[in-house]
């Protein structure tokens, strides 16, 4: 990592405190976002990834889970050399990096600070614990050679994403639903996690705010109808990732919306044939969805909440957890990720080859954080 004289001074600050430490390694951290962006999406990731089964400072990036996490870790590295004293640890200065990534990506008009109140994490090395690498070998512990952990699928039902936040975190339903929202930020990547979502969740990958919930949920308040939460949405279909070209990289199902009258579902040509309706329907269809996109224009400018649902920002790609907050798929899930149900119940003019997935319960809770950023 190359430094420029104003961080190198940033790093060089006397601190005689845990606090002096924490204010001077934060505003290093910031510095080091503002120089790259990208990294206040990667601290984010980094953090989570460190706190499933205990935030200790240590990770074991050879887990293709942790794939990419080796560019936050060198980059926080002179961070942690200059303050990692006076109580304050690594695993503490990873957690705040995560939490000052969360602060700086959002709009400063609706900028809520994080407070990092608790130091003193022990880190793997502290602790004696066993640290292995991928084939479950024993090795020394450090920064990048942490305990196995395992991970939450991407392929989750509702049900079961709840349940691992419960027996992880001891998170209720409104906190799962809560950080699942932090996928606003940050991209996904082929070559790490098997999903081809360069542009990230949504449109604006480097900003904290609602706009997951708005991809996923309609209306503009939690009292809008069910109707109006499940349809006026973009409509979501899965399509298949080959990646037998990238070692040890899965083959994925991700879930992308249907834009104009291309596209397939589950990556299968036969399905094109739904889109061959007659020209007159298309037209009618078209007609009123220029109606009700200007209706939701107007309601979003009265609310002054940002329309994410023009035709430049539908939201770029879910994964079946993702999906999973608004749609239950219990029982339609296979275990490679291909869902035998649809996310929108079809028109009456087009034949129903699936079932439509059901309500997931979580979807009211989805609802308020779709209309209230500051809420969220």
């Amino acid at each position: 990592l190359s430094l420029d004289d104003e961080m190198v001074g940033l790093l060089h600050v006397n601190v005689t405190t845990p606090r002096e430490a924490i204010d001077a390694a934060r505003t290093a951290i910031e510095s080091l976002i503002k120089r790259n962006p990208r990294l206040s999406p990667q601290f984010v990731r980094l953090g989570f990834k460190d706190c499933v089964g205990g935030c200790d400072g240590c990770l074991a990036v050879a887990d293709p889970d942790n794939r990419g996490l080796e560019v936050p870790i060198a980059a926080l590295n002179p961070v942690v050399d200059a303050y990692s004293k006076h109580g304050v640890t690594r695993a503490d200065l990873w957690a705040l990096a995560a939490m000052t990534g969360a602060d700086v990506a959002q709009h400063p008009r609706e900028r809520v600070d994080f407070k990092f109140e608790h130091y003193g994490r022990q880190t793997c090395e502290m602790s004696r614990e066993t640290c292995r690498d991928i084939n479950k070998g024993i090795v020394p512990c450090d920064a990048t050679h942490g305990p196995h952990r395992r991970f939450p699928s991407a392929d989750l039902t509702t049900h079961e994403l709840l349940r691992f936040f419960e027996q992880s975190f001891g998170f209720d339903m409104r906190q799962t639903v809560a950080i699942m929202g932090a996928h606003t930020l940050g991209r996904l990547r082929r070559q790490n996690s098997g999903f081809d979502g360069e542009k990230g969740w949504v449109d604006h990958q480097e900003r904290l705010d609602n706009e997951y919930y708005q991809a996923l949920v309609g209306g503009n308040s939690p009292n809008d109808s069910l109707d109006v939460q499940i349809n006026d949405t973009p409509n979501w279909q899965q399509r298949f990732i080959d990646n037998r070209n990238l070692p040890s990289v899965l083959d994925r199902y991700q879930w992308e919306p249907k834009r104009g009258n291309g596209g397939n579902h589950n990556g299968d040509d036969s399905n094109d044939e739904r889109d061959n309706r007659d020209d007159s329907d298309d037209n009618d269809n078209d007609n009123r969805d220029k109606r009700g996109e200007n209706d939701r224009n107007r309601r979003h400018l009265r609310s002054g909440k940002r329309n994410t649902r023009d035709n430049e920002s539908l939201g770029e790609v879910m994964t079946n957890v993702d999906i999973a907050l608004v749609r239950d798929m219990e029982g339609f899930l296979a275990g490679d990720g291909k869902a035998s149900c649809e996310f929108k119940e079809r028109s009456n003019r087009e034949q129903n080859r699936m079932r439509t997935c059901p309500v997931a319960h979580t979807l009211p809770q989805m609802a308020i954080y779709n209309s209230d950023n500051m809420a969220w």
